[in-house]
């Protein structure tokens, strides 16, 4: 019996070791509260496809669009309201070569977070349109708590016209990196 004893504490001591205390952040995940604050968005990166009819002509381009020269910053407040402030440069490439344009803010709304995606409704849509018309789900890949998170999430825009006959489709892949 003495000598499991001291075996035995050996495994409780291993055991309780690797809990966390009361009160001890966990790293492994997030939770809504780890968003509030103001975060500096690092990258805005797509990857897109738009296809359609444009005054009756076929479309079909892909492209890709980025962000440069940036103070962008995303402010998420614990009301579930959001906001963005801060100039920056969107780049979009396609085939007939780069557009640059200087652009203000990401738009602003409210957000919550859940099953590890970050929901964000009035969220501003490149492609002319205004807004995303429902609120936009952005996966957490990698994050440091307090440091960075990636978020990645995808779009589908559809836009008609009947009177110009135009139907533009735009499918887009977003990659997203705040930083604090």
């Amino acid at each position: 019996m003495s000598k499991l004893l001291p075996l035995a504490l050996f495994f409780g001591l291993l055991l309780f070791a690797g809990c966390p205390s009361p009160g001890e952040p966990q790293d492994d995940f997030l939770t809504e509260s780890d968003f509030y604050g103001t975060w500096a968005v690092d990258r805005f990166d797509s990857e897109f496809t738009t296809t359609g009819t444009f005054l009756g002509q076929d479309l079909d381009q892909e492209g890709s669009s980025s962000i440069s020269n940036s103070v962008l910053e995303l402010s998420l407040r614990q009301d579930g309201s959001w906001s963005s402030s801060g100039d920056y440069d969107l780049n979009i490439t396609t085939e007939d070569g780069t557009e640059v344009t200087r652009q203000r803010g990401i738009g602003q709304g409210n957000w919550s977070y859940r099953l590890d995606t970050l929901f964000m409704d009035g969220l501003q849509n490149y492609n002319g349109s205004g807004t995303f018309r429902m609120a936009q789900p952005c996966a957490v890949g990698d994050f440091e708590r307090d440091i960075f998170t990636e978020l990645s999430t995808q779009t589908l825009d559809v836009d008609r016209n009947d009177e110009f006959e135009t139907e533009i489709v735009t499918r887009g892949s977003w990659e997203i990196l705040i930083k604090r």
